[in-house]
């Protein structure tokens, strides 16, 4: 084993990111694989309850494994003395030089339940580019302030939040959505817009809307927005995406009464795709009806949208037979078969 190259000791290692039982293995098998094996092991870190102690203590004896996280996911955190513990490992001088130079480190399907702790720590990162909020809830909470975050470098933000917004998650969307100026730089971003939210949102793409080339947005479907939402700042736009989730009427509330004047306020004139994510989930044929096909077609056949060449339709959880879907769209669609008009369907 010895004769071969160390580059492909290496190679091999590296085909093995991802799967931590299998590095853990490795790192005990061969003095010639351990530092590869622990580099790849640490790559993406997740820090629970229960291995927290061990993690703390392995960065606090090997400083230089937090050098290589370029993906941490807190699940689960107890803020009241956990996450301080790793928040204050951070601070602490073993870590200044990580601080200061790790150039990709980013936060993924965070679950934290001190949301005050939880943004202290982002703000503790100057150099994170990625950042994917998924849940954060709280055993308990008290009004205190919402720390003033900064992420200078961050790239990518996702808030993302299908359950129920509870007061914890809410702080942290509010936080985010409170300092635009934090994100200045932001390309990618990702949001799911509960009640309530369309001003902040909107004072945040004042600031943040010029910088950004892909923007995913969606409207929780129980909510209820008192007044239309604008991409107008949004100039930069390569990609738009919307995630729509169709559910029969009841009455005349139109859950997807939002979509079209977004669409219709978009100012992007090197927009390329528009793709529109549709979650179809025990709904007939009829049921798609609720989408605005009209006013969705008219708008995309303007001439402000000329630059856009691929239209896409992605429908997913839907039990109806694909060609019957596709076909339907097409029909409703037909305008726009110059902008690449396309429909792909995921049982």
């Amino acid at each position: 084993m010895n004769d071969l190259p160390g580059e492909l000791h290496d190679s091999i290692l590296d085909f093995l990111i991802g799967d931590p039982m299998a590095l853990k293995a490795c790192c005990t098998t061969c003095k010639l694989w351990l530092p590869r094996a622990q580099r790849n092991l640490h790559l993406r870190v997740v820090i629970n309850q229960k291995n927290i102690n061990l993690i703390h203590a392995t960065l606090c004896g090997q400083p230089y494994l937090a050098t290589v996280i370029r993906e941490l996911t807190l699940n689960s955190i107890d803020g009241n003395a956990s996450l301080r513990r790793i928040y204050a490992y951070w601070l602490s001088d073993g870590c200044d030089s990580w601080i200061s130079t790790c150039p990709i480190p980013g936060l993924r399907a965070c679950h934290a339940e001190e949301p005050t702790t939880f943004l202290t720590v982002i703000g503790a990162l100057p150099h994170l580019l990625h950042l994917d909020i998924e849940h954060c809830w709280s055993k308990s909470f008290s009004p205190s302030p919402i720390p003033d975050i900064n992420a200078p470098k961050l790239r990518s933000l996702s808030l993302v939040n299908y359950a129920s917004l509870n007061t914890a998650t809410a702080t942290v969307f509010e936080a985010c959505l409170e300092y635009p100026a934090a994100f200045s730089k932001l390309r990618i971003l990702d949001i799911r817009l509960p009640a309530g939210y369309a001003d902040p949102f909107d004072r945040f793409l004042q600031t943040v809307g010029p910088s950004l080339r892909e923007l995913t947005i969606g409207v929780r479907p129980e909510a209820v927005l008192m007044r239309p939402l604008t991409l107008a700042n949004c100039c930069g736009l390569r990609l738009l995406n919307f995630e729509l989730k169709l559910k029969r009427p009841t009455g005349d509330e139109d859950h997807l009464r939002w979509l079209a004047p977004v669409l219709d306020s978009v100012r992007a004139p090197k927009l390329r795709r528009v793709k529109f994510v549709v979650r179809a989930q025990n709904v007939t044929l009829k049921d798609f009806e609720a989408f605005d096909w009209d006013n969705v077609s008219r708008t995309l056949a303007d001439v402000r949208f000329t630059s856009v060449c691929e239209v896409l339709f992605y429908v997913t959880h839907c039990d109806l037979p694909e060609n019957m879907v596709a076909s339907f769209i097409h029909k409703r669609m037909g305008a726009l078969y110059r902008h690449g008009l396309r429909v792909t369907q995921r049982t």
